[in-house]
């Protein structure tokens, strides 16, 4: 029994800095954690067990609901129309178009 605490495994230490970097390989560009933990050289259970954080913290603390209340139709109006999309990939903004077109004269 005692010979199995001795040959226990030790935990590694993720610096800020490589949390970044793995972060931005799973979450940004596909990259399996497996492959990105070998490529920063980091062991597999150490980064697995923090991107499990980031994703059940972080992301889910950033997810923000306006509105509770559904989309709805509206008349047009001899307004400009505007609207806004907003691209979140793991709670962060990646890309954010603001569109605005005039309405049609209704006879």
């Amino acid at each position: 029994m005692k010979k199995n605490i001795r040959n226990s495994r030790t935990y590694q230490k993720i610096s800020d800095e490589q949390k970044k970097k793995l972060l931005k390989l799973v979450c940004l560009l596909g990259f399996k954690i497996k492959a990105a933990a070998k490529k920063l050289k980091l062991k597999y259970a150490a980064a697995k067990t923090y991107i499990i954080y980031y994703r059940n913290n972080v992301m889910r603390s950033k997810i923000q609901i306006n509105s509770k209340l559904e989309c709805k139709i509206a008349p047009l109006s001899s307004k400009k129309c505007k609207f806004n999309i907003v691209s979140k990939l793991g709670g962060d903004v990646v890309g954010q178009l603001q569109f605005e077109y005039p309405t049609m004269n209704q006879e």
